[in-house]
């Protein structure tokens, strides 16, 4: 599956040098740490979870950091690597963690126990992708491969002008379309 994300130019030094990256909690804020925590158990990573945006699809890159010595990368990923979900589900687990008294554990016509118990619905939705899907996708690997990179930029403008922080309106395009 292609895939862009947005990272510092040292995870792209890091994948020329070691071949591959893995992220770490190092640079992760703390009220992220407990759904980092929880997705890379449910998905049985081994480090922290790297997000990308899926091309072809809707996507809102609103997470991703969008100043500093950055280079928008676009790889190829192959299908076992790939967890999809969906990004105002994610979106909603953060807030969710930080403040399970207001979850009420009703999503649209499902009960759900707890957070942690919805949590694990929505982490992984790859057989329910379909093109026509109009929500706003991510997803998530366990590391990035030197091998999967097919192309890289550190013109991130356009890139950021059409999908961060927009609603998730529009498809992403291959990277070389925002250059």
């Amino acid at each position: 599956m292609r895939c862009i994300t947005l990272q510092h130019i040292e995870v792209y030094n890091t994948l020329l040098i070691n071949g591959v990256y893995k992220a770490s909690y190092d640079f992760v804020s703390e009220n992220l740490i407990k759904p980092y925590k929880f997705m890379q158990e449910q998905l049985g990573f081994e480090s922290t979870p790297i997000f990308l945006s899926p091309v072809s699809f809707y996507v809102e890159m609103g997470g991703a950091k969008t100043t500093g010595e950055l280079m928008a990368m676009e790889f190829d990923v192959p299908s076992e690597c790939v967890n999809i979900q969906r990004y105002y589900d994610w979106s909603d687990l953060i807030y969710f963690m930080g403040l399970p008294w207001e979850f009420d554990g009703e999503i649209g016509s499902k009960k759900f126990k707890s957070v942690e118990d919805w949590g694990k619905t929505i982490l992984n939705i790859n057989k329910q992708i379909t093109k026509e899907i109009k929500d706003p996708l991510q997803v998530t690997v366990p590391f990035l491969k030197r091998e999967w990179l097919v192309y890289k930029t550190r013109d991130i403008d356009k890139l950021v002008d059409n999908h961060c922080d927009t609603g998730g309106r529009k498809r992403l395009d291959r990277l070389n379309t925002y250059d």
